[in-house]
């Protein structure tokens, strides 16, 4: 009988001591320390993103060697989402696929400006 209580007491020790430690997963500073590093990542890429789009809205009258400037800009800020990505977990993909929607609009922008740029190269040409 004694046999019986001890394993009951020892059971139940371990039960408590795996509720308690379980416990710490489900609380908001549990979560915020093991995702703050991605969401700090993730708010810089946002802000880079935001300067970005201000250098390219001010870049209406760039040159070419400005445009490429911006193009390579994009191209890193491209592989720091994608490596971002790939480090993050699933809770943070939307964040990831509205920075590859902002940075693919950032390209659109600069293509387009792009061709304005040689557009405007060529009717300088012919005059």
């Amino acid at each position: 009988m004694k046999k019986y209580v001890l394993k009951a007491v020892a059971l139940s020790t371990v039960a408590v001591f795996a509720l308690t430690s379980c416990a710490n997963y489900a609380t908001k500073e549990y979560v915020d320390q093991q995702f703050g590093a991605v969401n700090s990542k993730l708010d810089s890429l946002e802000t880079k993103v935001s300067n970005l789009e201000k250098e390219v809205a001010n870049a209406k009258a760039a040159n070419k060697a400005e445009v490429e400037a911006l193009k390579s800009k994009v191209a890193n800020l491209e592989s720091e989402i994608s490596a971002a990505k790939n480090s993050c977990p699933t809770a943070c993909e939307d964040k990831i696929n509205k920075l590859e929607r902002d940075v693919d609009a950032l390209k659109e922008k600069i293509q387009k400006s792009q061709s304005e740029m040689e557009k405007e190269m060529e009717n300088k040409a012919r005059k």
